[in-house]
């Protein structure tokens, strides 16, 4: 059998090279640094990806941000914060502030002298601390659109009636005009607050009355007008008619929006039954003995008008009445005394012998 015989390369070596081949061998390669540095590294710029969208409308009223817009960083960084700053006409509402939060901004409050001014928001992104170099950590401001503010507005009544609130007592309506009625020696009322509308739904209103009869009136917190109780016979309106006239004034303080309507009721006479009816002298005590020619003889009477008794009141009516027989204690028939209507009645020479009474209701 043959076998096959394999050669070496030859190798032809220097003295110089066996020489750097043998101290490579015994010491091992030394590494080399670069002549020139790269860096320091730079992050990218946070950016916002679209422009905030404020919400707002009323002068007075808070404008606002209800959702941040998103960011973005292309090696990673954490939005931290914001930096913002509130516009009105193009000018900052104080200096950049940091809002302490990623995910809200604190409003802007609008007020009344803001109508018809534009508001805008401004709004730097804030990465977290790694960003290098600094001005990377801040994106560049984005602008949100421009809300235009509208004076408030507020009405009492519109152009129709106000109804009456069946859940107060008392309570009336009012026409188109303003105008309404109710009864005497009670409280009547009027639910205007129902009737205001507000460009403001959160408004805390606050009511004022003016004119000669608002003495009369009070108003309450939620826009309720109370006229005292009046008599009809005995009307204390400025013009003594028993209409009385007040002007009734709601305003928003936040918007500085007011409005004022001009309010009518007249005083409906109610008759009143008399319930208790007495002929008493000028100090009120119960006559039980002989008048004689030349007194007066009172009355004192008791309507259902819960004003209890009261002597010679004006607010009834009265008919003088005597025996028709000069018999004392009969019971014989009465006869009215011819003119005698008043509550008081003075004794005559002719009414010797005669027994009164007064027979009296209520007007």
């Amino acid at each position: 059998m043959k076998k096959s015989i394999q050669t070496r390369p030859a190798f032809r070596r220097t003295a110089l090279a066996a020489g750097l081949l043998a101290a490579l061998l015994s010491h091992g390669a030394t590494a080399l640094t670069s002549t020139n540095t790269a860096g320091p590294i730079h992050g990218r710029q946070i950016t916002v990806i679209d422009a905030p969208e404020i919400a707002g409308q009323t002068a007075g009223l808070a404008v606002t941000l209800p959702t941040v817009p998103g960011t973005d960083d292309a090696d990673n960084d954490a939005l931290v914060d914001w930096y913002y700053t509130w516009q009105v006409d193009g000018v900052d509402v104080g200096t950049e502030q940091l809002a302490g939060s990623i995910s809200a901004i604190p409003a802007y409050q609008s007020t009344a002298a803001d109508a018809g001014k534009k508001v805008t928001l401004k709004l730097r992104a804030v990465a977290d601390e790694r960003s290098y170099p600094e001005a990377t950590r801040y994106s560049i401001a984005s602008v949100s659109n421009a809300v235009t503010l509208v004076a408030g507005e507020l009405e009492i009544g519109g152009e129709g009636p106000i109804d009456p609130n069946p859940e107060i007592p008392g309570s009336i309506g009012l026409d188109a005009d303003g105008k309404g009625s109710g009864p005497e020696n009670q409280e009547i009322k009027v639910d205007i607050g129902s009737s205001v509308t507000s460009s403001n739904p959160d408004a805390n209103l606050e009511w004022s009355l003016g004119g000669a009869d608002a003495g009369q009136f009070t108003v309450d917190e939620n826009g309720v007008l109370t006229l005292k109780p009046q008599d009809a016979e005995n009307p204390v309106d400025s013009d003594g008619n028993g209409t009385y006239v007040v002007e009734v004034t709601v305003t928003d303080p936040a918007t500085g929006a007011s409005d004022t309507v001009i309010v009518e009721i007249t005083v409906v006479n109610v008759v009143e039954v008399a319930t208790a009816v007495k002929v008493v002298n000028a100090s009120g005590a119960e006559i039980t003995g002989n008048p004689i020619v030349g007194d007066v003889l009172h009355t004192a009477v008791t309507l259902n008008d819960g004003a209890g008794e009261k002597r010679d009141r004006t607010d009834a009516t009265y008919k003088w009445e005597r025996r028709v027989a000069r018999v004392v204690g009969s019971e014989g028939e009465w006869m009215t005394v011819s003119g005698e209507t008043s509550p008081t009645y003075t004794v005559k020479a002719e009414d010797q012998g005669y027994e009164f009474r007064v027979d009296a209701n209520g007007k």
